[in-house]
């Protein structure tokens, strides 16, 4: 069920021409020029290029940024160090030394003079958000996912914008745009600046017709173009993208029509119908992204088809996802099979397949394999409940990274040459065909561990004696036959429980540091990429309940163990899939720095030797 709204067009006579001679006037926040300083006082001039910053030594404060301005690094920033285009350590600011030098120490490896530093969150620029109503559900949202980046004034006749703001969003929700022209969005994209437009607001400086649908189903929109803020969602994807319910429908915003050849704009989604605009790149100089970002009920942590715009949006301005595959659906066992088989032959022998365990072949459980033959086993697994299959897409995912290295990581080649890692997709076969948590045998994969065995309740779910089932003799054999250092399994909970990291319960204190560490280096990377609920995604760390868990077995035998936790089902994929990709590349990287072996110091550079002078040989006087 459709039905059109009409649309606001910018021609209504003589009232309309009266109101177009009071053009908006913007005040600029920050155009005044500032008192003069002193010379001793002035800023040293910033170094021109994207040269990263180095360590320097310091006399007082030890290891420092070699800032090129003053307070351009902040405290509790956190970096990437690398040495010679390797991954040497992860450090943060800790203080700022004469308020002047920020003071490094180092979460997980370490760093020296010269090393080049990183920042690890995204280049998200300071972004002004332009609306009709300040208070509308949607501004909460982008607040959520923006937080400090964000700067909020309402459109009126007299606005403030600031000039830090290297872009803007514009949101219009009803009404009319500016009588005068478009003082805010066009001008400011021809400028090379970032601007996200609202449908509304698009259709408004376009004079094109906005078309509000209502649908009585969640609807979707078609992706016709894998580029720019599109990215990881392939060609035809059927996207949920709606603005909640409202008067027991789901509504959308579209352009009517779509651009014709020629036009600046650039059509990357369609309607449901295919006929209409749903997502325009529009091309000024810089980037004009248009898109639908209304959301009535403000649930868009929540509604994937309200969330799914939050990514565009964090798209768009330089963060969200970096790694992730949009998969709606569950796939079938023989899908993940031909996914990593496909991989394993065009992977020149980098990716091993390796035959795990089962007692028939529609269960059979694989490994697959890759990076350092004699370096320590690092464990990754998915499936230990056969609905959790998110853990399978990510995880094939992953090694294509891996061997792919798309966006040419320095610390791919480094973290391949000092770990050999060991992938399980399925450990649970019969639960990823049937949908089930259990087995075969109706056991809990993740309860059949000897860990505090006799003191488990729910004896039908642990099964009737340990490892009693393929999947956890498996990870029995990797830990206890192949000696592995270190375990993540990744399983999927409900939005209640949240997105977080379970450690095993007897972890050491220095494991148990060591997660903590990999949680900050995750939250930098994944800060300005997600909402869930009202809140920016973050992960947390909790402690396993006292059950006999994969984790729990593991971490008690000695190797560092958890189990990441993501939430939702198919329509979170992009989420899920980046959020679990982008902690095992952490996790892996962590791990390998811990095992490093401090380098020795650079010997100093010898002083060249003194040049030898001849004294000059005194004159004789003269005989009078």
């Amino acid at each position: 069920m459709r039905s059109r709204a009409a649309s606001v067009w910018l021609a209504c006579g003589l009232g309309l021409l009266a109101l177009a001679a009071a053009a908006p006037r913007l005040r600029a926040a920050e155009d005044e020029p500032p008192a003069e300083k002193a010379d001793d006082e002035k800023e040293p001039p910033k170094e021109k290029g994207k040269e990263p910053l180095k360590v320097r030594a310091h006399a007082d404060a030890g290891h420092v940024v070699a800032i090129r301005i003053e307070k351009e690094v902040a405290k509790g920033e956190l970096f990437e160090v690398r040495r010679g285009g390797r991954l040497a350590a992860y450090a943060r600011v800790t203080e700022l030394v004469k308020d002047v030098w920020p003071k490094l120490g180092y979460l997980v490896g370490a760093g020296r003079p010269d090393d080049e530093l990183f920042p690890l969150v995204a280049p998200v620029p300071f972004t002004q958000l332009l609306t009709d109503d300040a208070s509308a559900p949607e501004t909460k949202e982008i607040k959520a996912l923006l937080a400090d980046r964000l700067m909020v004034e309402e459109l009126g006749d007299q606005m403030t914008v600031h000039s830090k703001c290297k872009a803007r969003i514009v949101i219009l929700h009803g009404g009319i745009f500016f009588m005068g022209g478009d003082p805010v969005a066009t001008p400011f994209a021809r400028g090379g600046g970032t601007v996200v437009l609202d449908t509304l607001a698009y259709s408004h400086i376009k004079g094109e017709v906005a078309d509000e649908t209502k649908f009585k189903e969640p609807t979707t929109l078609r992706i016709v173009r894998e580029e720019g803020f599109t990215a990881g969602f392939p060609a035809e994807s059927r996207v949920p993208w709606f603005g909640s319910r409202k008067e027991k429908q789901f509504l959308a915003r579209y352009i009517a029509g779509q651009p014709k050849e020629g036009e600046d704009a650039k059509l990357l989604a369609t309607d449901h119908s295919t006929k209409n605009s749903a997502l325009l790149d529009v091309n000024l100089g810089g980037h004009m992204a248009v898109m639908d970002l209304i959301t009535p009920t403000g649930r868009a942590g929540r509604d994937p088809g309200a969330k799914n715009k939050l990514i565009f949006l964090a798209r768009a301005l330089g963060s969200g996802p970096r790694y992730a595959r949009y998969m709606p659906s569950k796939p079938d066992y023989e899908d993940v099979l031909k996914w990593f088989d496909d991989l394993v032959d065009r992977s020149d022998r980098k990716l091993a397949k390796a035959f795990e365990g089962g007692a028939e072949e529609k269960a059979f459980v694989y490994s697959y394999s890759l990076g350092a033959k004699e370096g320590p086993l690092v464990v990754l697994a998915a499936g230990l409940r056969g609905g959790d299959w998110l853990g399978a897409v990510a995880l094939n995912r992953l090694a294509e990274v891996l061997l792919d290295n798309p966006e040419n990581d320095p610390k791919i080649p480094w973290l391949l040459d000092r770990v050999r890692l060991k992938l399980l997709p399925v450990l649970n076969p019969h639960g990823l065909r049937a949908g089930a948590a259990t087995t075969e045998n109706g056991v809990e994969l993740d309860r059949n561990f000897d860990y505090h065995w006799d003191a488990y309740a729910d004896r039908k779910a642990r099964g009737a004696k340990p490892f009693s089932e393929a999947g956890s003799a498996v990870i029995q054999a990797a830990v206890e036959k192949d000696k592995a250092v270190a375990f993540l399994d990744i399983g999927v909970d409900d939005y209640d429980a949240g997105y977080r990291l379970v450690r095993a319960r007897d972890l050491v204190t220095a494991q148990q540091n060591l997660l903590y560490a990999l949680l900050d280096v995750v939250n930098a990377r994944l800060k300005y990429r997600f909402v869930v609920g009202d809140a920016m995604l973050q992960l947390r760390i909790t402690r396993g309940a006292e059950r006999p868990s994969a984790a729990n077995w593991v971490g008690a035998k000695g190797p560092l163990a958890a189990s990441l936790r993501i939430c939702g089902d198919g329509e979170d994929s992009i989420t899920n899939t980046d959020v679990a990709i982008q902690t095992c590349l952490d996790f892996l990287c962590t791990l390998a720095l811990s095992r490093e072996k401090p380098e020795p110091e650079p010997a100093p550079k010898e002083k060249a030797p003194a040049k030898k002078t001849t004294p000059p040989i005194p004159k004789k006087k003269a005989t009078p």
